[in-house]
């Protein structure tokens, strides 16, 4: 599902669990120029714990934008490779982590929220599980996948996800998630902001 505004942006995967969990390291997505008319800020994203192993203790979420090609002979994600590995570019982490080993009920949401990451249209992004909030020490973990579908909520159609262990659509792209995101406010927006601020602080004078 879809849905757009000037104001703000929502990516999900069906929220009705299965029940059942993918180990996985993350997800990819994109955001296409066809639906998103602006880039967007990224508010957070939620996926859904499940009991089929992970980390013992906290859990971040690391933001990445491909920044050159990769194919089916790219290095996957692993806790031994890097961003450079890989032709990622490091956006920026989670600004709260989750104690993913104290959760004990199945398809608990686990949100992660962010601040001051924009996300530019017609780039794969990559949110991907990580034990701190900086770039690397990724780590699996499982997290619940859609009931039904299964099918990549990639914006832009792609058909392949080398990065996350093969081309076609893998499990990793069958989670159930939640991206919540505002549009980045236009320069006139933010000028007439400042004006209006300005004049209000001259009024008071």
């Amino acid at each position: 599902m879809l849905a757009t505004s000037t104001y703000a942006a929502v990516i999900t995967q069906t929220t009705a669990n299965s029940g059942s969990g993918s180990a996985n390291y993350g997800l990819e997505f994109e955001l296409n120029s066809t639906f998103f008319t602006e880039d967007q800020v990224l508010d957070s994203i939620t996926f859904y714990w499940q009991d089929k192993g992970g980390p013992t203790g906290s859990m971040f979420v690391d933001i990445y934008s491909l920044s050159g090609t990769q194919d089916a002979t790219s290095p996957d994600f692993s806790s031994t490779n890097t961003s450079g590995d890989m032709n990622l570019s490091y956006l920026g982490s989670s600004t709260n982590s989750i104690d993913y080993g104290a959760i004990t009920v199945a398809s608990t949401a686990m949100e992660f929220t962010f601040s001051g990451i924009t996300l530019a249209r017609d780039v794969d992004l990559f949110a991907v599980f990580s034990t701190d909030d900086n770039d690397g020490n990724w780590v699996g973990a499982s997290t619940d996948i859609a009931t039904s579908g299964y099918s990549y909520t990639n914006i832009a159609g792609a058909g392949s996800d080398p990065l996350f262990g093969g081309v076609g659509d893998s499990d990793s792209q069958d989670l159930t998630y939640d991206i919540q995101m505002s549009a980045v406010p236009e320069p006139s927006a933010a000028l007439f902001g400042g004006l209006g601020a300005l004049l209000l602080l001259r009024r008071r004078r």
